[in-house]
Formats: structure tokens, sequence, C-alpha cells
């Protein structure tokens, strides 16, 4: 609408498609990874890639976003959320603590080996 040309990448896509239901967490990070991947080979347009809650801990943000980027992400968002669900009617799940979102984030800022590589980093408040 606007000119601007991307495409996303996200739980609630990849699970209906694959499992024929919503987004109630059989998805998993390889799971979002893999596609990312497949969709950066065939398309040529900048990816938002969703990656939930990145894996939990630091550790496994700083993991998932090196493989996000390598998959081909442009955009990757990174959730505070256990589970990192939002479904209607369902309890949205335990939101982590700002220090342990700040951790998270610090991690992937510090995965990023394109500076370029925006992170989307989804809050509730």
């Amino acid at each position: 609408m606007h000119g601007f040309e991307m495409v996303m990448t996200g739980g609630s896509a990849l699970s209906l498609s694959k499992y024929g239901t919503g987004d109630f967490g059989m998805i998993t990070v390889d799971d979002l990874v893999e596609f990312c991947n497949r969709t950066s080979d065939a398309v040529d347009l900048p990816i938002i890639a969703d990656s939930d809650d990145g894996g939990g801990n630091p550790l496994n943000v700083y993991r998932t976003i090196q493989r996000m980027e390598k998959a081909g992400a442009a955009r990757i968002m990174v959730e505070d959320l256990y589970g990192a669900k939002h479904l209607a009617g369902y309890d949205e799940g335990k939101i982590l603590s700002r220090a342990a979102m700040v951790d998270k984030v610090h991690a992937a800022v510090d995965a990023r080996r394109d500076q370029d590589l925006v992170l989307l980093v989804l809050v509730d408040e």
C-alpha cells in the first residue's frame, strides 16, 4: 500500500500451515529458523522473522539471533513472554522481569553480525 515490500515469517502462519491449528506452542525455534531459511530461498525481499521468546534464556537468544540472521532475516522479533503466545481467550503467559528482558536484549545485540539487522523487541507493560 505504501510501496514497502517485505514478508514476515510468523509462528501463527507456520503453525496453521504445518499443523492446521493456531499457534498453541507446538512451533519450536528450529521450526521458525527453518521457515525463515526456506522463505529467504524463495523471495528476494526483506524478512521480518518471529523468534517468539528467542528460545528462552540469553544464551539461547544469542544463538537464535545468529541462526535467524544466517537464515536471511532482516528484522527479528523477540518477545518478553514465556511461550510467547497471543491467542484470544488465553492467558498471555508469564511476562519476564525488566532485568531479564534487558539481559535478552543485550544478548541479541551482541549476537548480530550485520549492524543493519533490526531487532524488534516486544515488551508488554
